[in-house]
């Protein structure tokens, strides 16, 4: 949370590739992945901007 503070007062963002399904299941739960966004394919923010 504090990188994602840091990039938010830079005006960037922060989001996580692939994460393990460990990893995908604890930022759920702790309702993170409402603030850092968890792509399923590292293509997803490309495709986003190209859109």
């Amino acid at each position: 949370m504090i990188t994602h503070r840091q990039l938010v007062a830079d005006k960037r963002k922060l989001s996580l590739a692939h994460p393990q399904a460990t990893v995908r299941q604890i930022i759920e739960l702790a309702n993170l992945h409402k603030t850092i966004p968890l792509l399923d394919s590292a293509m997803a923010p490309l495709a986003k901007k190209t859109a």
